[in-house]
């Protein structure tokens, strides 16, 4: 846990949440771990950011949109607890260690998650030029 001049930030928060199943259509209880959870920002507001380890240059084409929905669907269904049961106003995000070499993929990844999803992509080692994406192939 961090404190920052705008609100606490926590890694790997436990939460519950419902969800409905497919098949019974009913509700029923689920957990799981956000990766980064920023609350206390006031005004109702929580950041959900869910961080991601893919090498996008390893996954074929025609996985890329099914990857890009089934880690924006977990995305939502941890901030859909904070947005309808806790009354706030969850910012989302993605994070993934570093954009994939194809050429053109990139792009598409960003334009996938923001258009189809309205979730907005952003690659750690843009954000943290000293990253060292190596230190992945260790865990």
């Amino acid at each position: 846990m961090a404190e920052t001049q705008e609100g606490v930030g926590k890694r790997e928060v436990h939460i519950d949440f419902r969800a409905e199943t497919k098949l019974q259509h009913r509700k029923r209880n689920k957990s799981g771990r956000v990766d980064l959870l920023i609350d206390d920002l006031g005004d109702n507001q929580i950041a959900v950011i869910e961080i991601k380890a893919t090498n996008w240059d390893t996954i074929a084409p025609k996985n890329v949109r099914r990857n890009i929905y089934r880690h924006q669907k977990q995305l939502f269904d941890y901030a859909d607890k904070y947005f309808s049961v806790d009354d706030l106003r969850p910012s989302i995000g993605l994070i993934y260690p570093f954009p994939p070499e194809k050429e053109g993929l990139k792009e598409e990844i960003e334009q996938l998650a923001l258009h189809c999803y309205h979730v907005p992509v952003y690659w750690f080692n843009e954000l943290d030029p000293e990253f060292d994406p190596e230190v992945l192939d260790s865990v």
